[in-house]
């Protein structure tokens, strides 16, 4: 039996796949057994929520597509908190196909100020992702917000602990 320990999906990102599903009407898991990504077909584009690891990168386009969406189709990117496993990709998809991102105000200081806070302890002070994966958010949310993206609107809550900003 093979075991997997949290920092295998640096080295083989593929041992954490999962195949993607809807769970109801617009709404897609297109995550990995280690971090979940949603995505949301708003009607006038996609919005994805989370983006996963840099290394699962593939991972994610893939699921996108095996549910029947193109990737360019992602026109905003919702990040529930700061912390690299859920912003890892966001920077390769802004730049390929210019999705507009949303991030904690409160977080911001993980994304880049303190980047050694970003990433979970069993990865080990020395890590570094694979690519650059920081980049500046289009819009900063609070909690209160109300965000509408096609014909969905998403409220945003404080549910601190994880991070400041979750």
């Amino acid at each position: 039996m093979l075991t997997v320990s949290a920092n295998d999906i640096m080295r083989s990102p593929w041992l954490w796949e999962v195949a993607p599903f809807r769970i109801a009407d617009n709404l897609y898991y297109v995550g990995n057994k280690d971090v979940s990504s949603h995505l949301v077909d708003t009607g006038e584009g996609l919005l994805l929520l989370d983006t996963g690891y840099t290394q699962a990168t593939h991972m994610l386009l893939d699921s996108v597509r095996a549910m029947g969406f193109a990737p360019a189709d992602i026109k905003w990117i919702l990040h529930s908190h700061g912390h690299l496993d859920h912003f890892g990709c966001t920077r390769i998809l802004v730049e390929k196909y210019g999705c507009k991102t949303y991030f904690p105000a409160v977080d911001l200081p993980l994304l880049n100020e303190r980047a050694d806070l970003n990433w979970h302890e069993e990865f080990g002070q020395n890590y570094e992702p694979p690519y650059d994966t920081f980049f500046v958010p289009d819009e900063l949310v609070e909690p209160g917000s109300v965000l509408t993206f096609g014909n969905t609107k998403v409220e945003v809550f404080d549910a601190g602990g994880h991070t400041p900003g979750t």
